[in-house]
């Protein structure tokens, strides 16, 4: 995938293989040029990935690669290369739906500019859901930036869940387009609607009624059933224990990992079991919610919502494994008891993720926002073989499209389909291409691909402004466009020359807006003496200083 912006010059490599011997000699192969070569190592059961930004940096991460496939050491490498040798392929691959909790203003943002075809579904779910809410969801609390009171105004049960769902889907229909699917689903809580969904249980519009209507009943309860939850740092055991003669209904409500469960119930049960932790040294956090939910106190809002589930059709499934009874469930008439049991029942994470393990689960894609379903089941797994694939990173680190890159490497790894055409946006990908001259070629070919559709973007955008705009505005963005018209020039210029040497000839290039020719397509000439001349102006230096031998960045 060589798409690259401004800001982030990465591509990234698979390489494949039936074996280690068979991938050393591949890439070998590579190192030494040769298009059959290249064609060899695009199939096997083992995936070499490698995120390089340069066909130099590739060279050597090859190199790198090569010798510790001879050292027999891991090639495990964070935002640089990943090789399972036992890939679970697409039948390990579970998603995982977060729920009510994860949602903050502008969540997903980073992954809205960078995924292709996610703002695209964002919008075109969100205007669905509009058309049956009245109001949108995407310019309510995704579109802006956080602040306080938004972030108050989401943490409403009607408000969190249905922005949630509407995340979840369009990131889950995103990523079913790009080839990615998975064999197992399941949801937290509230993430078992949208994973139901993404099942086959019902449509978008569908879980949009059921979660405003679910959303509805909840948030009503807080003032006729007054309750609390409180999550405690301890085993399930412990926490049961002094649950014993504290004020109830007080119930253990998430049994979240090996040491996380949230306790539910009466206010005057909850503070009560706060200070028991508190003697005891185990730390307590009071959650924000609206009441108890997960335990009984919720039963008067199980029968309205048994009620309106009673009125809707649905069809089966597709390998959801629900968190209340941590099995798969079979059949469409066992969605709706689902549904309606997990208003009182507690969540049962840890016995879900360990049936999805046992099952055959080994990659966990989290499909929503935050990543409080990768702690908590990297938690539960810990000491086995698995891997837990957050789409959002807690603390950054590099570019939104470097980080895609290395979960998609990760993926690829792993032996997971991806329609590698989706990444690439109409231009060259570079997949199994040989670090020579097929590889420079393809280098040449995506980077003027990718500077020629900033370009269209960019005067598209700026076009449509039109003659309404502001005098001053306008000149000074009439300015912005001749500016950025001549620094793309010379990028095309420059592409068209890499694309005729290695090549052998340019493609035509596209008249620029003001009829403007790129020199490079209409003078032809020495190649050599035109690569110096575009040296010579990105660099200022003399062109009796510009050698065959330079380095340049």
């Amino acid at each position: 995938v060589s798409q690259r912006t401004s800001e982030d010059t990465s591509s990234l490599l698979c390489v494949r293989a039936d074996d280690r011997p068979a991938l050393t000699e591949g890439l070998r192969a590579l190192v030494q040029g040769g298009g059959q070569a290249a064609r060899s190592a695009s199939s096997g059961r083992l995936t070499l990935a490698l995120i390089a930004e340069s066909p130099a940096d590739l060279r050597g991460l090859v190199q790198d690669a090569i010798g510790r496939l001879e050292r027999d050491e891991p090639i495990e490498e964070p935002g640089r290369m990943h090789l399972a040798l036992e890939p679970c392929g697409p039948e390990g691959l579970a998603w995982l739906f977060p729920g009510q909790g994860s949602q903050r203003v502008g969540m997903l943002r980073d992954l809205r500019g960078v995924l292709p075809g996610f703002d695209e579904a964002l919008r075109a779910r969100d205007a669905e859901a509009e058309a049956l809410l009245g109001r949108s969801l995407l310019r309510q609390f995704l579109d802006p930036v956080s602040d306080p009171a938004l972030e108050a105004e989401l943490k409403l049960t009607h408000n969190a869940q249905l922005s949630v769902g509407l995340a979840s889907y369009a990131l889950a229909e995103t990523l079913s387009g790009l080839g990615i699917a998975p064999r197992f689903l399941a949801g937290h809580s509230y993430g078992e609607l949208p994973a139901l969904s993404c099942g086959g249980a019902y449509s978008f519009a569908e879980l949009v009624r059921l979660s405003a209507e679910r959303g509805r009943l909840l948030g009503g309860a807080a003032a006729e059933i007054p309750g609390s939850m409180l999550a405690v740092a301890s085993d399930p055991g412990w926490v049961g224990a002094q649950l014993e003669g504290l004020p109830g209904p007080l119930v253990l409500a998430n049994l979240n990992g090996p040491r996380q469960v949230v306790a539910s119930g009466t206010l005057a049960g909850i503070n009560a079991l706060e200070a028991r932790c508190r003697e005891a040294r185990i730390a307590t956090t009071r959650l924000k919610t609206a009441c108890a939910f997960h335990s009984p106190l919720m039963a008067p809002v199980r029968s309205e919502w048994e009620r309106f589930l009673a009125e809707r059709e649905f069809a089966a499934p597709r390998g959801v494994v629900s968190s209340v009874s941590a099995a798969e469930l079979s059949g469409a008439a066992a969605v709706a008891p689902s549904l309606a049991e997990q208003i009182v029942a507690p969540v049962r994470w840890v016995e879900t993720v360990e049936a999805l393990y046992a099952a055959g689960a080994r990659v966990f894609l989290e499909i929503g926002p935050a990543r409080v379903l990768s702690g908590l089941t990297q938690r539960i797994l810990r000491g086995r073989a698995h891997q837990v694939l957050p789409l959002e990173a807690k603390r950054p680190k590099g570019t939104a499209r470097l980080r895609l890159l290395d979960l998609l490497a990760r993926l690829a790894a792993q032996g997971v389909p991806l329609a590698w055409e989706r990444f690439s946006r109409g231009y060259e990908h570079a997949l199994a291409e040989a670090p020579g001259q097929d590889l420079a070629r393809t280098y040449f070919a995506s980077a003027r691909g990718a500077v020629e559709t900033f370009f269209a973007q960019q005067d598209q955008a700026l076009q449509s402004l039109g003659p309404a705009s502001p005098g001053a505005t306008q000149a000074v963005l009439a300015q912005m466009l001749e500016t950025n018209r001549a620094v793309l020039q010379e990028l095309l210029e420059t592409q068209a020359a890499g694309l005729a040497y290695f090549g052998g000839q340019a493609p035509a290039l596209p008249e620029l807006p003001g009829g403007r020719v790129p020199a490079a397509a209409a003078r032809g000439g020495d190649v050599a003496a035109l690569l110096r001349e575009e040296i010579c102006k990105l660099t200022g230096f003399p062109p009796e200083v510009v050698l065959p031998t330079s380095e340049f960045e």
